[in-house]
């Protein structure tokens, strides 16, 4: 044929060039990929055991001529239940002393096992660096993201491994800002050798999955046509806050399976308001170890009772601090006990109370745990709480105490709006603290418990909602006979 009839035929068939040539030769591709998969697949039916003389090209024939064809179903193994079996991986800032970061992480396990009946260890925590955070009251066992992906990857039982993000402002922290959190120059050098995305602690749940072949990709993408993957892994979004979310973190966001926002649509309360429920033995036995150890210090006090105050590094101003808590605690009748709620970088400061307690006239004392449930029992049993963290605000909260929270920004507004008893105070400066705090007390005070009860209740109820919503479905039955069958 000439060449300048090939010419045409070729343009008519793949009109618009390179483009056009490279798009159809992909299809071929698929579609040749997609046979031989096909082809493999019968093979590995066929029998292996027959002998090349009982073989015939034409089916056998009954006594009287008759093709006979069988249309028993080959056998098969029972079809039974069985639970997913996948491991999943909290992923947070569990790695260093972060107040509410440790609280998400320990709400979630232990709701995992109780409520919706994992095994401890298909539960994993992942953070950029791998550590062990006991002391702190965290994890024994932190694994970096780049670990927990190869572990994702190559287990062939449990993996590929579902994610849930945490908490707290994640979508706003970059690995770089994350690198800044850690408490030493080590951990900050370890956690840019172990990185493997932008977003800090939003790792989309893709870079959880197999890597694969030129080969295996292109069938992946033929069965997805066909049916849904077998091989899907889950990504939750647990009460996060800081919506929307920086360019880095938007993937990991926009392929979540299951979202929960504490402030805004999606909406659901913070996780760290179940720690009253699920730890109440565990923080009133550590109470009593806390009361313990400072009943020298209470002992001219009346019941023991103290005001738990904590409050962070930046716009601290130490004389108008100290001199609003001696007004305070002579209002109260009950000394001043400070305490750290985080010591990461630009969180709190054990130095700054002690300037904070040299300046006082009346009597304080700085409680140096850096123990995520000790803090917790220390605030239960205080007779008012001070602080400008969000999860001081809300463990006082869980607790019915009185709480005068010192902030600006908009997450603690936000949850005083939207998660607070009506009649709670709102953000306040600190030369304010006393005109606010007088309403909770004396004989018929303005302010009493009685609404915070009503709606910690109702957002205890709404809180296990989402739970359930998102977990019901990482460990539903499926049928074993069929891997592609959808959750």
């Amino acid at each position: 044929m000439h060449p300048s009839i090939i010419s045409r035929l070729w343009g008519a068939l793949f009109p618009g060039g390179q483009l056009r040539i490279r798009l159809v030769a992909a299809f071929l591709a698929i579609y040749i990929c997609y046979i031989a998969k096909v082809i493999h697949e019968f093979d590995s039916h066929l029998p292996k055991d027959l002998d090349a003389e009982n073989l015939s090209l034409l089916p056998p024939r009954d006594d009287k001529g008759d093709v006979s064809i069988s249309v028993t179903p080959p056998s098969r193994a029972p079809s039974e239940e069985i639970t997913r079996q996948r491991s999943i991986v909290l992923l947070g800032p569990h790695e260093r002393y972060n107040f509410g970061d440790l609280l998400f992480s320990k709400v979630l396990a232990r709701l995992l096992e109780q409520r919706a009946g994992y095994d401890a260890s298909r539960i994993l925590y992942g953070g950029l660096v791998s550590i062990n955070m006991t002391r702190f009251g965290g994890p024994s066992q932190v694994f970096s993201m780049k670990r927990i992906q190869s572990m994702s990857r190559n287990d062939a039982l449990h993996g590929p491994y579902d994610i849930v993000y945490t908490g707290g402002e994640a979508l706003g922290c970059n690995h770089d800002l994350g690198v800044e959190m850690m408490p030493t120059p080590e951990l900050r050098q370890l956690a840019k050798k172990e990185k493997i995305c932008d977003c800090a602690y939003l790792v989309p749940k893709k870079l959880l999955l197999p890597q694969k072949s030129i080969i295996e990709s292109l069938l992946s993408i033929v069965d997805s046509f066909l049916s849904p993957p077998s091989n899907q892994n889950f990504a939750v979004v647990n009460s996060m806050g800081g919506y929307p979310p920086i360019k880095e973190c938007r993937a990991a966001v926009s392929t979540a399976d299951f979202i929960g926002y504490r402030d805004r649509d999606h909406l659901t309360p913070d996780s760290a308001i179940m720690t009253k429920e699920l730890f109440s033995s565990e923080i009133e036995d550590t109470a009593k170890v806390i009361l313990h150890e400072l009943e020298s210090f209470l002992q001219e006090v009346d019941q023991g009772r103290y005001i738990a105050v904590q409050h962070k590094i930046e716009g601290v101003d130490a004389r108008i601090l100290a001199q609003t808590l001696d007004k305070v605690s002579r209002h109260l009748k009950a000394p001043i006990v400070f305490f750290a709620a985080g010591t990461a970088p630009k969180h709190d400061s054990f130095s700054v109370y002690d300037e904070v307690s040299s300046l006082m006239e009346e009597r304080s004392f700085v409680y140096r745990s850096e123990h995520v449930l000790e803090v917790v029992a220390l605030i239960s049993k205080a007779v008012a709480v001070l602080g400008t963290s969000l999860h001081v605000r809300i463990m006082a909260f869980i607790h019915f105490k009185p709480r005068i929270t010192w902030c600006s920004e908009m997450k603690h507004q936000k949850f005083i709006q939207l998660w607070d008893a009506s009649d709670a105070p709102n953000c306040l400066k600190v030369n304010e603290t006393l005109p606010i705090l007088a309403k909770y007390v004396g004989a018929s005070p303005e302010i009493t418990m009685d609404k915070t009860v009503g709606v910690y209740e109702d957002s205890i109820q709404q809180y296990l909602s989402f739970f359930d919503s998102w977990s019901s479905k990482l460990i539903q039955k499926q049928n074993p006979v069929d891997p592609s069958h959808k959750l």
